[in-house]
Formats: structure tokens, sequence, C-alpha cells
């Protein structure tokens, strides 16, 4: 059934209609929500809450002011993972394990101190990001892991574009100085 008239029966309260939008968009939210948790059963409940609020505020969208129903959910997603973070206020690596350092690419024929040298440089970088506050992981997130423009992250966010760019000033001078040592060595 089309997407437009699933939200329209949605609105209307049909659930089968709002499970069908579920089942349509439930993979990629629940994807998102993992990328900033990296812990299924946490990715897991903010999916459930982020379909909770949706169903709740079905009547909110409107599909001509913010586009796609999609963007609305993963609007709903960010909101709800940033606040996950900021509640639990883990300082862990949420990006890389150690098993993922240890297989990222390096150049075919390097030394073993090379490779040593690289993984070391991945670790110092994860946890520069890391010490981020959890709206300005997100934000560089967006931008430079997921190459979002200015205004599609303040769409998603909710916020003003100079906010955005605010933010990301904010976490660039932090990753410089936190990083700082790194050029210092080489």
């Amino acid at each position: 059934m089309n997407e437009d008239v699933l939200i329209l029966l949605a609105k209307d309260g049909s659930e089968s209609a709002f499970r069908s939008l579920y089942e349509r968009f439930r993979e990629p939210i629940y994807l998102l929500a993992y990328r900033y948790t990296r812990n299924r059963e946490e990715a897991e409940d903010i999916l459930q809450e982020t379909f909770i609020k949706a169903f709740r505020h079905i009547d909110s969208f409107r599909n001509e002011r913010d586009g796609r129903f999609q963007a609305w959910l993963q609007r709903i997603c960010v909101n709800n993972s940033i606040s996950h973070l900021r509640k639990t206020k883990r300082r862990r690596d949420n990006s890389l394990s150690l098993a993922d350092i240890q297989t990222e690419p390096t150049a075919k024929n390097s030394s073993p101190e090379e490779k040593m040298e690289h993984q070391h440089v991945l670790i110092l970088v994860e946890q520069a990001v890391n010490r981020l506050s959890s709206k300005q992981k997100v934000i560089f997130d967006l931008r430079y892991n997921q190459h979002k423009t200015i205004r599609s992250i303040a769409n998603l966010l909710g916020s003003s574009e100079s906010n955005v760019k605010t933010q990301l000033s904010r976490s660039v001078k932090k990753l410089r100085k936190s990083l700082k040592p790194l050029w210092e060595e080489t």
C-alpha cells in the first residue's frame, strides 16, 4: 500500500496501517539507533520509543512541510538517541571495538610497527570523539560520517542551521585540542 495512504489511515486510528508503517521503517530506524548506542538492547528500546512517540504524535506529521515520513521518524530517533546518551552518561567507545580497529585497512605491505601506529591513531581519534557531548557526537557523525548537509542535520534535529554550525565548530575545536599530541609526535 502507498505510504501516503498508510499515513492517512494511521492518522484516522488504524492500527494495521501503523503496523505496516512500523514494518516498513523498522530496520532503518533500528540501524540508526544502533549506530549511536552500539548496543542491541538499547537500540531496540530506542526503536520502540521512537514508534510509540510517532504513534502518539502522528497527527503532527505534515507531509508537505516535513517531507518524507522516514525523515520524520529519523528525527524522532536521533532525538531519542541523544536523550538516551545523556541519561546513561557513559563514556564508552561507541564506534569501534578493538576487534574493529584491528580489521581497519592498512597498506598491504605495512610493517608491524606501521600497523600498530595505525591502530594507536584510530584509538586516540575514537577516544577524542567520545569526549564530545552527546549532541555534538551525533552532529559530528551526521556531518562527517554520514555526509549530511548542514540543512538536513538542522531539519533532522529540529534545530537552526547556525546552531548546527556552532556545534560542529565546537566539536572540531575540541577534537583539535584532544588530538594535538598526535601532530606533535610526528
